[in-house]
């Protein structure tokens, strides 16, 4: 049974946050391009692609945040935790019969904000 684009979603992130790097693969098409805009780095291929990502060695968790999902199109938020710090994730993902065919990754990194007047504002 094929699984939803829901599904493929929330297996993804189950199975990375597991290092199920076998399984996690099979959410992944043949043709996948996963992209890294920060980084500028593209991994092409299911292969090389599940490969980048057993490739971290340190030890982080990831929870999802939220998803939205709009037929074969989704967008992801995790919190990824690791030696004690948090970072946000935000994912956009194409799938196309069942498994993903695209991811466009950020990681964006906090920063201060710019000095400004503006009523209203609030800062932790």
């Amino acid at each position: 049974m094929e699984l939803n684009s829901r599904e493929v979603i929330e297996a993804y992130w189950l199975h990375a946050n597991a290092r199920n790097w076998p399984a996690f693969a099979t959410l992944l098409a043949a043709d996948i391009v996963y992209e890294l805009p920060q980084t500028r780095q593209r991994i092409r291929g299911r292969d090389a692609c599940a490969a980048f990502n057993a490739s971290h060695l340190d030890q982080w968790q990831i929870e999802l945040l939220r998803l939205l999902v709009d037929g074969a199109r989704a967008v992801s938020e995790v919190a990824l935790t690791r030696d004690g710090e948090t970072a946000t994730g935000i994912a956009f993902f194409d799938i196309a019969g069942g498994q993903i065919s695209r991811v466009v990754e950020h990681w964006p990194l906090p920063r201060a904000a710019p000095a400004r007047p503006a009523a209203g504002v609030e800062h932790d």
